[in-house]
């Protein structure tokens, strides 16, 4: 048996500490703890309007990041730790290209982070991302789904033809969908690690809507199962368990 652990959308600094530990908890004995994109939220490069009251800076944030990888790296040490770029992480790169495009090539996200040197492989953002979750050809894991709307999950499997795991839309969401050749493709929408209630997060018009929580992706004897976790007032029931943070 294996399993995956799955972390959306923390948006450091601005996440939840404690929901954090909770999926850290939940996940202590994963093989692979897999970063589902936004793990930075890279605020003071926003093209979204900034509040003054607001002061963190670019090194304030890289500074942040760097020191909760670390803390993932040493609750989960023994685990293979996997680094999808979000559209947020991905903001610097598109700020140097619309005001330094000289830059640009300069600055990588795997750098700044020092990805490398902590032992998580990095995923570049970009349309045709994907990454297979525990080696399998059957479950690619991105940050952005493949389609929008209410029923995201369902609209995303049916556009992949296979199962997609993803983060983005900060809500829990899981669709089965039967193609035409009669596999099954699972949309999975993961709930999201932020505060939802810091004022950085209001400028989303749904963010009243979100859920925070992980995902464990479980494989055994070639077949894999998701357990999509929501907390609920800092506790979540897992594998018979009750976890509290």
């Amino acid at each position: 048996m294996k399993r995956a652990l799955f972390l959306s959308d923390v948006h450091v600094p601005f996440h939840d500490s404690r929901a954090l530990d909770l999926a850290l908890q939940i996940g202590e004995d994963v093989d692979e703890v897999i970063l589902l994109g936004d793990f930075a939220d890279m605020y003071g490069v926003s093209s979204h309007g900034r509040s003054p009251d607001i002061v963190e800076t670019i090194e304030d944030e890289i500074f942040a990041v760097k020191k909760v990888l670390k803390h993932i790296q040493n609750a989960i040490p023994n685990a293979k730790r996997v680094f999808i770029e979000g559209n947020h992480c991905h903001r610097l790169k598109r700020y140097i290209a619309n005001h330094a495009p000289e830059l640009h090539t300069f600055i990588s996200i795997a750098g700044l982070f020092d990805l490398e040197s902590m032992g998580y492989e990095f995923v570049p953002y970009g349309p045709y991302q994907k990454y297979n979750v525990l080696g399998m050809e059957d479950l690619i894991a991105r940050h952005e789904p493949l389609s929008g709307g209410v029923h995201v999950a369902h609209n995303t499997a049916v556009k992949a033809g296979t199962s997609v795991i993803f983060g983005h839309v900060h809500r829990q969401q899981i669709s089965n969908v039967v193609l035409m050749d009669g596999k099954l493709a699972t949309g999975i929408s993961v709930p999201t690690l932020c505060d939802i209630k810091h004022p950085v997060m209001s400028y989303v018009k749904n963010f009243h809507q979100w859920q925070q929580g992980s995902a464990i992706v479980t494989q055994v004897d070639g077949e894999w199962f998701v357990d999509n976790l929501v907390f609920k007032d800092y506790k979540c029931i897992f594998d018979g368990h009750l976890f509290k943070a």
